[in-house]
Order: C-alpha cells, then structure tokens, then sequence
C-alpha cells in the first residue's frame, strides 16, 4: 500500500514523485500533478483506484509561496 501522506496514490514511488516536485519548482508557479497529468494515465489511475484528485490537488498543490515559506524555516 502507497503512503499517500507522503506522495500522490498516482505516483509509484516516493523518487518518482520528488523527481516531479523538482521540476514543477523549475518550471511553474503553481503546479499540480493533476494539471500534468494525461487522459490516459487518468483513466488508468481510476481504474486502479488510484487518482484522487481532491486530495492530490489540496495536499500535493506546489506554490512558489510555499517554497518561499520553506526557505526561511
């Protein structure tokens, strides 16, 4: 069972998400792995049960605000 406290259900691994976290801080201002996500992949989540795209998009939602906010903690 994936820990979704840690990562989206969506994700196989913990690297596999940071490896995306690390690229949405580079190339957006806000970005979610929903937003990236394709038709496809979806479906495929959905089926697995997998994609939950309320808590995705509330736990798992980058900002540069919260970058920002980690920087000076």
């Amino acid at each position: 069972m994936l820990d979704a406290d840690k990562y989206p259900q969506c994700f196989n691994s913990q690297g596999q998400f940071d490896d995306w976290t690390r690229m949405a801080r580079t190339a957006h201002e806000q970005a979610s792995p929903c937003g990236d996500c394709s038709k496809k992949y979806k479906q495929s989540m959905l089926q697995a049960g997998r994609c939950d795209v309320k808590v995705v998009r509330r736990d798992f939602t980058y900002t540069v605000k919260a970058k920002k906010e980690a920087l000076l903690a």
